[in-house]
């Protein structure tokens, strides 16, 4: 008997065991989705979606206005960028 089957699963056909396990699993799924409806609808929730976004919007200015311009190159995923980027304007792409 595999250790994880459940005493009911055990005592029915594969295919019942296939589809009660599926069962389990879409409980388990809906579980999931409600968890996250309910944290949707949440003062909590929209300040810190609010903050990320302006906060990332602040860091696309940053980067446009000041480090391309300049051509500052800065030890992160953006400094990177910058140089694939100077990359692709000498091969002409």
């Amino acid at each position: 008997m595999h250790p994880r089957l459940c005493a009911k699963c055990v005592r029915s056909s594969a295919s019942r065991y296939i589809k009660h396990k599926t069962i389990r699993t879409m409980g388990k799924i809906k579980d999931a989705a409600n968890t996250a409806w309910n944290a949707v609808q949440t003062w909590t929730f929209w300040k810190e979606l609010f903050i990320m976004t302006f906060g990332m919007a602040v860091a696309a200015l940053a980067v446009n206005y000041f480090l391309v311009p300049g051509k500052l190159i800065v030890g992160s995923i953006s400094g990177l960028s910058i140089v694939i980027s100077g990359i692709f304007d000498l091969v002409g792409m």
